[in-house]
């Protein structure tokens, strides 16, 4: 169980046992990821949103929430899947 501060306000984050992990590609885990792959408060979070970090790309965090570019253009309606902006919210 893990304390996070994002965006001013602390999150208490739990791992299960030996799923936090290093991924090819992935250079950062910081709050926004644990928080969207971990969820908060002690509950998982199969699904719910990413906050896109600067240098993050689509097929990046993809790869983080294991999902596709394709189903995240999708079901974020995404025009232009090389322009996303840092602080956008994808749902997932």
């Amino acid at each position: 169980i893990y304390t996070v501060t994002y965006e001013g306000a602390d999150h208490t984050v739990t791992i299960p046992a030996g799923t936090a992990k290093a991924e090819d590609g992935v250079e950062y885990y910081g709050p926004a990821w644990l928080i969207a792959t971990y969820g908060e408060n002690g509950a998982s979070n199969p699904s719910g949103t990413y906050i896109v970090q600067p240098g993050d790309t689509l097929t990046k965090i993809a790869a983080v929430i294991n999902t596709t570019t394709n189903d995240l253009v999708i079901k974020n309606n995404i025009q232009n899947q090389d322009l996303i902006y840092a602080g956008q919210i994808i749902r997932y």
